[in-house]
């Protein structure tokens, strides 16, 4: 990996603006997130706190962190992975724009060490180390820590840290401070200010939003969005009916009528925002309910059309027709095994829905927050 070694200066708000969602993909392909803020959780392993202590670092706040071999680290579990961000340094007399190679002063290749990945995002001198989580790999993690960061810090990647909000840089190891989930070079006395500093940001974010939210109220960004959250959940309840009245019961329908009200909403609106959430949920609520009574009608008028309801009652095959639906299903719906299977289907299938729902929502909610036509400068300034 040839990686552009960004050192801490004094532009930290393009920093603290980083720092809100970083969203790393691994190289085995599991995508998942790095929170940080407010209600973020990041949980590490008892096995991991004890690799932690092997080094001298301290466990607390859902990392564990500290300094090593010059590096301020922090590792804690992801979803089958394990991860390590460090803060990389630069060398006393390396000028802007220093370029190193990581992978070529490792000593072992990445596979060796059974990493999956680097992020290094932009704009921030953060390195994220994603290892595979099987059996063995705090072994070779252990070793990893062992050969690859004291060859980077030979190499100087550890000499010249700058403070994080004031720029100065530190004489010898530098002061570090977890801030949100992130391992960071700080002064003690800078830390209330980089506070202050993300509060701001946060604030800027929130009302953009808003303004955003505002606007497509005002050119119906919004109404279309809801029109398309019906549309897909309409989509989705086709395929729950139509296995309904093969004579097959699944509530696994609900999974493609929560994904298909997000799918819709976003692909009129071109964003996931609270509106998103909103319609998408009561849609779902909607259809789910609207699906799961419309393949109960669709199974009863399959069994009348194929002669099986008149035959199971003693009547010729021909007896019952579909002007007699009406009124069988009304003698059924009173019926207290109908209502207990209805029920049970029912809450499984918004079971379903909702696991839809948040993986849609969880995997779209970075990328979709501007609306379509806007410049990725306009973006990236929300």
């Amino acid at each position: 990996m040839s990686a552009l070694l960004a050192h801490w200066g004094r532009a930290s708000k393009a920093f603290v603006r980083r720092l809100c969602v970083l969203t790393v993909s691994g190289g085995n392909g599991i995508l998942f997130q790095v929170p940080f803020g407010k209600g973020a959780i990041a949980l590490y392993s008892p096995g991991l706190k004890k690799l932690g202590k092997e080094f001298g670092l301290t466990a607390g706040k859902g990392r564990v962190y500290g300094l090593l071999e010059g590096f301020p680290i922090a590792m804690w579990d992801g979803n089958g992975v394990k991860c390590v961000m460090l803060a990389l340094g630069r060398p006393e007399n390396a000028e802007d724009g220093w370029q190193c190679d990581l992978e070529a002063l490792m000593p072992r290749d990445r596979k060796a060490y059974r990493i999956a990945g680097f992020e290094m995002p932009e704009e921030t001198p953060l390195l994220i180390i994603t290892f595979l989580d099987t059996i063995g790999t705090r072994k070779r993690m252990r070793q990893f820590l062992q050969e690859a960061l004291p060859a980077w810090r030979a190499a100087g990647l550890s000499q010249r840290y700058c403070c994080a909000q004031c720029g100065e840089a530190f004489e010898g190891a530098p002061e570090i401070a977890l801030v949100k989930g992130v391992v960071l070079p700080i002064h003690q006395h800078c830390q209330d200010e980089f506070a202050s500093a993300m509060a701001v940001e946060k604030r800027e974010r929130t009302q953009a939003i808003r303004r955003e939210s505002a606007e497509a109220l005002r050119d119906g960004t919004t109404l279309k969005g809801v029109l398309g959250a019906i549309l897909g959940g309409v989509v989705g309840a086709i395929p729950w009916v139509i296995i309904y009245m093969l004579g097959y019961v699944t509530s696994l329908g609900g999974l493609l009528i929560g994904a298909g009200a997000v799918f819709g909403y976003k692909k009129l609106s071109g964003r996931v925002g609270v509106g998103c959430v909103v319609s998408a949920v009561i849609v779902t609520a909607v259809m789910v309910f609207v699906a799961t009574m419309a393949g109960d009608l669709a199974d009863t008028a399959r069994l009348i059309l194929t002669g099986e309801l008149a035959e199971a009652n003693g009547l010729p095959s021909n007896a019952l027709t579909l002007a007699d639906l009406g009124w069988y299903q009304e003698l059924v719906y009173q019926m207290p095994e109908w209502r207990e299977s209805f029920r049970e289907n029912l809450l499984m299938g918004y079971f379903y829905a909702a696991v839809g729902l948040f993986g849609f929502l969880l995997g779209s909610r970075h990328n979709l927050r501007a609306r379509p036509g806007k410049s990725a400068q306009e973006q990236e300034r929300l």
